[in-house]
Formats: structure tokens, C-alpha cells, sequence
């Protein structure tokens, strides 16, 4: 790697997006594979670090190898086993879930029970089924007093050629509802920074994070002294006004990063 493309320093290891920045929808990002890559043959540190809380590790590993990029599940960290690492090591054992079969796994791998019955908090997450019944069951049960966590605070979700609501409107409505403000994990919170210190070994410092948006990936990064790549979308381009948290560097393609 030429270290002309980080101002500071060379980084010990890489924290990588998935949606948006190594694939959209069902099409690779051309130059992804290539850099993924180059980071398996040169044993390079990295994690892919994810908000989507739709897809367990064994699936995005399959999904990425559709992609020409080859992976295992040690590499994959989502919003979804964040939140379950989070709950599990501040004490919580019963746990009402407004989330998909992949929370589930994640709650269970941890020890934790998914329960309607004297929940001991209340976890949000994307649920493509949510719906009036699931907002009255989470809305009586933090009348109780019981806290509320998210998973991630992400509004929309790069979707082929659009974007699509994600797991933060949901939220919005239970927050509404209740008058609560949830405890938002995920990206850029301080807890996923923890989590990818702890499994690459690396100091925060040392470490840069990729990925294609600036509201979660970039200020990821920069809450947490992180170095930070921005790969340019249609969304966000070289010169976008739209940028509120201003990358290390900006690309159009992660080649760039190896060339």
C-alpha cells in the first residue's frame, strides 16, 4: 500500500462497511473484490463492521462469495451480536425483540431469552414485518420502566438503485409512543469501536474505517480517533456540500487504496 493516500500514517488494520461499499442490493461495487482481496493475500487486519441486522455471518460470508469475495464469519461483526454482546455484559437475560430471525441467533448465541412474558428491556432493531400489534406489545412493556436499546440508528438502507427505510423510523415511532429515548448502538456509537479494538487487537488509533456513509461510517470514525476513507457515491461525491463530518479521504473506488 502507498501511504500517499493517508495523510498521517498507514493503518494497522481496516474497519469495512458492507452495504453501499463492497456490494448495493444484488451488484458487487466495482474494485471491491479486488481490494478484499489484497487483504487476504497480504493477511492484512480487517473486520467487517455492518449496521444491517437482517443477515447472521454464515450468510453474509455466503452473500459476499457470490461477490467473488472470499471471507469467513471471524471477520463479521454486525449491529445485531453488538447488541447481544452489550446486553449480556450489562446483565440482561430476557430481552422483547422487535427484530428478525438474525437478532434472534445473535440473543440466543449470547444466553438470551427473546420473551413477551416480564422482559427486562426492550431491543429494536430492523423488523420488515412491524406493525401496530408490535408497538402497543413494546410500548405496555416500557410502561413498566424498562430500558430501550436499538441496534442501529441508520434511517435508510442502500437498496439496487434506491434506498429503503431501515431500523431508526421503527425506533421513532416506539420513542414517539412512549415518550422514551432509546440507547442507540451500533455505528458510530462508541460500543462497536470496543468491540473492533477487542477482536483485531489494534488500537483505535491505528485503525481506518471504510465505508460509504458519513453520518454513521465517517463519524464512526472520527467519535472514535479513527482514520476514515469515504468511498463516493451517488449520494456523496467528491465535492458534496452534504458531507456534516469530513473523511480523511475520499475515493471512487477502493483500488485506490492498493494502487
Amino acid at each position: 500500500m502507498k501511504d500517499g493516500g493517508f495523510t498521517l500514517f498507514v493503518p494497522k488494520g481496516f474497519v469495512i462497511d458492507l452495504d453501499g461499499t463492497l456490494y448495493r442490493g444484488k451488484d458487487s461495487i466495482p474494485g471491491s473484490a479486488a481490494f478484499m482481496e489484497w487483504l487476504r493475500l497480504t493477511h492484512y487486519p480487517y473486520l467487517l463492521a455492518t449496521n444491517c441486522p437482517s443477515r447472521t455471518p454464515e450468510q453474509i460470508v455466503k452473500k459476499l462469495l457470490g461477490f467473488q469475495i472470499r471471507t469467513n464469519t471471524e471477520h463479521i461483526i454486525t449491529s445485531d451480536i453488538l447488541a447481544a454482546h452489550y446486553l449480556c455484559q450489562k446483565g440482561y437475560r430476557r430481552v422483547f425483540l422487535v427484530g428478525e430471525q438474525a437478532v434472534r441467533q445473535a440473543l440466543d448465541a449470547e444466553g438470551l431469552t427473546v420473551t413477551d412474558e416480564d422482559p427486562e428491556c426492550v431491543l429494536v432493531s430492523w423488523d420488515r414485518n412491524f406493525c401496530y400489534q408490535t408497538l402497543n406489545l413494546a410500548l405496555w412493556h416500557l410502561h413498566t420502566g424498562i430500558p430501550l436499546f436499538c441496534t442501529n440508528p441508520d434511517r435508510t438502507i442502500p437498496h439496487e438503485n434506491t434506498v429503503i427505510a431501515h431500523t431508526a423510523p421503527i425506533c421513532a415511532a416506539i420513542e414517539s409512543a412512549s415518550g422514551r429515548t432509546a440507547h442507540y448502538l451500533g455505528k458510530p456509537g462508541f460500543e462497536m469501536a470496543e468491540l473492533a479494538v477487542s477482536k483485531l487487537g489494534i488500537a483505535a488509533c491505528e485503525l481506518c474505517v471504510v465505508g460509504d456513509n458519513p453520518d454513521t461510517d465517517i463519524a464512526f470514525a472520527d467519535r472514535n480517533g479513527m482514520q476514515s476513507v469515504l468511498l463516493s457515491s451517488e449520494r456523496y461525491t467528491l465535492s458534496s456540500s452534504r458531507i456534516s463530518v469530513k473523511p480523511g479521504r475520499i475515493v471512487r473506488s477502493l483500488v485506490e487504496l492498493i494502487s
